[in-house]
Order: C-alpha cells, then structure tokens, then sequence
C-alpha cells in the first residue's frame, strides 16, 4: 500500500502541475471547476521516459466520460467546435477526473 503523499500527483500538484500554472492556480482552477460544473478534468501529458508528468486542466463542459462497447471506460475530449465527431478519446490513464458531491 503507498501513502498518498508518495504518489507522484500529489508532489507534482504540490510542486509544478505543468510549465502554465503554478500550484495555487491550478488548485484555483480545479476548485472553480468543481464548484461551477461538479467535475474537474485534467490530461496527464506522460514525459518521454514514463515517470513523471504535466497535468494540463480541461474545460469540464468538453470532456465526455463515455463507455466503448466493450465496456472500457473513455473520456472524449471534445475540440472547440462543440461537434461530437470533432475529438479525441483519451484513456482514463491519461485523465485526472475529480468529481464534487454535495452533502443534502
């Protein structure tokens, strides 16, 4: 079992999520998200060895969560058209997905 303040996300959101945004900002960024739309996205863009990563925001009103007909789990990114055949699946790897439930 890891700590969660061993995991890789927590030092990058607490160091430099991505070359854009500092910390503060970018935690600004996901709690607007999360009190105006509920969610929070973020695409995890990998450095070329695989250890380490950018997290890059995603506008929530253009990411899809959606199942494939095998049952795999997908996000589709839409682009800024707004047309549904105009983007990218991108793999739940590859997403940071923070969802807000009120409490009644």
């Amino acid at each position: 079992r890891k700590r969660i303040g061993d995991h890789w996300i927590v030092r990058r959101l607490n160091d430099e999520p991505n070359e854009l945004h500092t910390a503060e900002t970018f935690i600004a960024l996901e709690i607007a998200s999360l009190a105006c739309f509920g969610n929070f996205y973020g695409e995890i863009s990998w450095f070329p060895r695989g250890r380490d990563a950018f997290i890059y925001p995603l506008l929530p009103q253009q990411v899809e969560p959606e199942f494939t007909k095998s049952g795999w789990l997908q996000y589709k990114v839409l682009f800024a058209s707004g047309r549904s055949e105009a983007g990218q699946n991108i793999a739940p790897t590859n997403i940071v997905h923070c969802k807000w439930r009120p409490t009644p």
